[in-house]
């Protein structure tokens, strides 16, 4: 069986006081069927900096990934993830904090039948199979819902 990609993006249409949010896709122009880029970040209760820091995260990760096609996808998504974070330890060290410990992110990439994430802080991806719903990044200890 293939995969096959669908998705909505649920985001507001103001900006919100409390929090910073995005929701991004990025078709990936390849010969890759499927080839998408998925990112959310979500701020809570972010001054100017610490909002930026959401749209620092999703434009490294998607321009480190779009100029690094040589690599295969997978080598290319945590070369990527690697970068993006190098540039939040720097912003770290640099004192800018408040954003630390409010930070809610996912960053999946979809490439021909295979699907790549990774997820800070709250943020849940969820998975629909035919009539079935699961979180595939649940703590191990959480049952099931």
């Amino acid at each position: 069986m293939s995969l096959l990609v669908r998705y909505i993006r649920v985001t507001n249409s103001v900006r919100l006081k409390d929090k910073f949010l995005t929701a991004q896709v990025l078709k990936i122009e390849d010969k890759c069927p499927n080839h998408f880029l998925f990112g959310l970040v979500e701020v809570n209760r972010p001054w100017l900096r610490a909002s930026q820091i959401g749209q620092v995260i999703i434009n490294n990760f998607q321009r480190s990934y779009s100029h690094n096609t040589e690599n295969p996808q997978i080598e290319n998504f945590e070369n990527s993830l690697k970068e993006t974070n190098q540039i939040l330890n720097q912003i770290y060290n640099s004192g800018e904090i408040d954003w630390v410990g409010k930070l809610d992110a996912a960053i999946m990439l979809t490439e021909n039948d295979n699907v790549h994430f990774t997820t800070t802080g709250n943020a849940k991806i969820i998975l629909s199979r035919n009539t079935t719903i699961s979180t595939i990044n649940q703590e191990l200890d959480t049952p099931a819902t």
